[in-house]
């Protein structure tokens, strides 16, 4: 009797010991201590436990699995013994033996003494659910993981629990909730892996505050798009009529030049071509009359009834001479057409004369001879 006392004693000083290196994070050697305090006492339920962490925190689950389920035969109502052996059958993917031990440790009511351990089950069986469609439940024990304490939503590792039940609400459409808890996610750990697909929830939640009228929010929300799918052309063009409601127009082109090289079948909306304007009257102001000519003419391309003012002339005036100079006879004439028509004041150099001249001359050579002739009159 008391000699068996006395190993219980040594065998829980050796448990002692063992706690104390794995919290030192000298794993190997508390394996060892519990080992011996097992072999001491082999109805000490303490060591197989902390022995399977040892072993799983050491990726052998199997060893792990044995110690979890001696610790568990030893001591039925071993909540912590339940929750592990959950975590560990989860690592190994059997999610349905994990949901079970989850499901045990909750039953035993894990609340009263251990909350943040109470929700780690909740969250771990949550992620269960998520693994075989059940998003409803799944949300379920996020929210109830999230709720358990207050102090749980502002640790870090629980921004895993508002990652999934983001996911869980994106898979049931509630896109403005998914938004809301990846941006929750993203506040309480910046290094968390936020998966390409949860880029829908920010596109619709996009989206929602445009057609409130909310663009800033909604530009926010078109940044996080790009910034998890750096190709998703849609995302841009949202983010520039949004930025073109707010008078950007020259943000505005550019990420309509960015969803147009991402996705040339993208539907650019006739209103788009406000931006183009604005930006080509941006680059004229500067003199760079190539590039303004150029976004004149894609705002003619996505809306003929775009109104060019008088003052674009110029661009395709001076785009003309450009062309002229590099030996583009035919398509300087056309600037020059262009710019007449929006200003028949304008006054075309001589130098201009050139460009009609070879015009003419290659309408000659393809028997259209009155366009031909419309030329050598200038």
């Amino acid at each position: 009797m008391i000699l068996g006392w006395i190993r219980a004693f040594r065998s829980k000083r050796h448990c002692n010991a063992g706690t104390e290196l794995r919290d030192r994070g000298k794993v190997c050697e508390a394996l060892a201590q519990f080992s011996k305090a097992i072999q001491l006492d082999p109805e000490n339920a303490v060591a197989f436990y902390f022995r399977g962490i040892c072993f799983a925190e050491s990726s052998k689950h199997e060893e792990a699995l044995q110690d979890y389920k001696k610790a568990i035969e030893l001591r039925p109502e071993y909540a912590e013994a339940h929750l592990w052996r959950g975590h560990c059958h989860q690592e190994q993917g059997a999610h349905v033996e994990a949901a079970g031990d989850y499901d045990q440790a909750l039953e035993l009511d894990l609340t009263t003494v251990l909350q943040p351990e109470c929700a780690k089950a909740y969250l771990h069986r949550g992620l269960c659910h998520q693994e075989w469609g059940d998003h409803v439940g799944a949300a379920g024990d996020y929210d109830r993981a999230l709720e358990l304490d207050s102090s749980i939503a502002l640790q870090f590792e629980f921004a895993e629990a508002y990652l999934w039940r983001g996911v869980s609400y994106q898979e049931r459409g509630n896109y403005i909730e998914a938004a809301g808890d990846y941006d929750r996610a993203l506040e309480l750990d910046s290094s968390i892996a936020i998966q390409p697909e949860c880029a829908e929830a920010y596109l619709q939640r996009g989206k929602i505050h445009a057609d409130v009228g909310e663009h800033g929010s909604a530009i926010a929300d078109f940044n996080r798009v790009v910034e998890f799918e750096p190709e998703r052309a849609e995302a841009y063009l949202r983010r520039g009529i949004c930025h073109q409601e707010l008078g950007n127009y020259g943000e505005a082109a550019g990420n309509y030049d960015q969803a147009l090289a991402l996705d040339r079948s993208i539907d650019l909306e006739p209103k788009c071509s406000e931006a183009y304007l604005q930006r080509g009257l941006s680059y004229q102001e500067q003199g760079d009359y190539v590039e303004a000519a150029g976004d004149y003419d894609r705002a003619l391309e996505l809306d003929l009834s775009t109104v060019l003012q008088p003052e674009c002339a110029e661009a395709y005036l001076r785009r003309g001479l450009w062309l002229q100079e590099r030996g583009d006879h035919v398509e300087a004439a056309g600037d020059y057409d262009k710019a007449l028509a929006l200003d028949t004041s304008i006054e075309l150099r001589p130098e201009c004369a050139e460009a009609y001249l070879q015009r003419g001359i290659t309408y000659t050579a393809v028997g259209e001879h009155r366009r031909a002739i419309a030329d050598f009159g200038r």
